[in-house]
């Protein structure tokens, strides 16, 4: 049944799991709630070897499983489908770009090496507009550890993945797939969403970059999960 399918976990650029899972402790913002799935995540994998220990992982155990990817993240699990199609039932794709242009990830990179600690957290402003309150706690509760174990090479890692790979997904079924996207998204504006096959759940919320906070993004993921 494809309900009872373990979810994969895939987090963006500069962040950790911590911030698909972790509940605040303000009261601000409801944390994503997945159910009672079984979540697969990889907490102390960089990017840079995600693809190898996930496709590892789901070899060594012969699982099959959904995907949650946000930003980056969508990526990498489009990159998972492709290497192991039936191990990967359906695909959640969270505020993922069609693409970027070589010049915007190549002053990214630049800002990157020059200072890391003031790229991120200029990234993480930019991630949470249209959120200012998921905003706030982010700051308080993951941003320092966030800061605390980013390293170069993954983040220039993860910027080059990012200048070098398109969003295509026209060739997944449309039954598998549901694309979600924030209306105030200034990372991944609504005219950048990737084309996408005729038929596939597209959700837009009222909300920014992280629209896994919104209220109604849960109910959304598991009635598509739940449907077989």
């Amino acid at each position: 049944m494809s309900s009872d399918l373990p979810l994969l976990l895939i987090p963006g650029l500069g962040f950790g799991p911590e911030i698909l899972l972790e509940m605040n402790g303000l009261g601000l913002v409801q944390p994503p709630s997945f159910g009672h799935r079984r979540l697969i995540y990889l907490p102390d994998i960089p990017h840079s070897g995600m693809l190898e220990a996930m496709a590892g992982l789901l070899k060594q155990e012969g699982l099959k499983c959904h995907v949650m990817g946000w930003s980056l993240g969508g990526l990498l699990a489009l990159k998972l489908k492709e290497q192991l199609p039936h191990s990967i039932h359906k695909l959640v794709l969270v505020a993922v770009r069609d693409s970027f242009a070589a010049h915007e990830i190549e002053m990214q990179i630049q800002a990157a090496e020059k200072d890391l600690n003031s790229y991120l957290r200029h990234l993480y402003k930019r991630c949470f507009i249209g959120q200012q309150e998921a905003y706030s706690w982010f700051c308080q509760a993951l941003q320092p550890r966030f800061l605390q174990r980013a390293r170069l090479q993954d983040i220039i890692w993860g910027l080059n993945y990012l200048a070098s790979h398109s969003a295509r997904i026209e060739g997944i079924q449309p039954q598998e797939l549901l694309l979600c996207h924030g209306l105030k998204d200034i990372i991944v504006p609504l005219h950048r969403i990737p084309k996408c096959p005729e038929g596939t759940e597209v959700a837009i919320l009222n909300t920014g970059h992280l629209p896994f906070l919104h209220q109604d993004f849960s109910q959304i993921m598991q009635r598509f999960l739940s449907k077989d």
